[in-house]
């Protein structure tokens, strides 16, 4: 089985890019690692590196580091029907969200398998992508896979035991998303 991670990365960011890159190299030993380099956004860089032959598709960051157990726990969650959300933490280990709940990110009560709203770090089927697919605006790309997904069957839930930990997160940020993002990001979900 083959699975495709997608990391974006631009100039200037080489110390966080070796650091995710030596974590999937331990925590998925036979992965396909793709480096998009200077996209204008997450959503361009993934759509560019999402081509080609894959059966799996996991979409992550430069700054992001998976933590042991996370690709077994996605395999598990997609090969039940579902879509998981990770538990993701500040490098202090922290909560900084559970998935994506009203357009934000999830730091209440959590439960390994609970319904949520979105994911963060996607991680989908070959079938699953061939059906979501993305958009490329700045923000919301991750939270358009679970909206679109929920359309075809595919809940997304929280999954405990897919950890990563987000090295340049600032605590009690509102997820970076400007109001412009978050409005095209809707009018295009209405469209699709």
């Amino acid at each position: 089985m083959t699975v495709r991670v997608v990391v974006p990365t631009v100039d200037g960011r080489e110390a966080h890019l070796q650091r995710c890159l030596a974590a999937y190299e331990r925590t998925a030993p036979g992965a396909e690692v793709i480096v998009e380099r200077d996209h204008p956004s997450c959503g361009a860089a993934w759509l560019a590196g999402a081509t080609g032959e894959f059966d799996c598709l996991h979409l992550t960051a430069d700054d992001l580091e998976p933590h042991d157990g996370w690709l077994q726990v996605a395999m598990e969650t997609v090969d039940a029907g579902y879509i998981p959300a990770p538990l993701v933490h500040h490098p202090g280990g922290e909560l900084e969200s559970a998935g994506l709940l009203d357009f934000g990110c999830y730091r209440g009560p959590h439960a390994d398998w609970q319904l949520i709203e979105g994911t963060t770090v996607p991680f989908l089927t070959r079938a699953m992508w061939e059906r979501i697919g993305m958009i490329d605006v700045h923000y919301c790309t991750d939270l358009w896979v679970s909206t679109i997904g929920r359309r075809y069957g595919w809940e997304t839930v929280i999954r405990t035991g897919m950890r990563f930990t987000h090295h340049t997160a600032s605590a009690g940020r509102n997820y970076g998303r400007a109001w412009p993002d978050t409005q095209e990001y809707l009018r295009r979900v209405a469209a699709a």
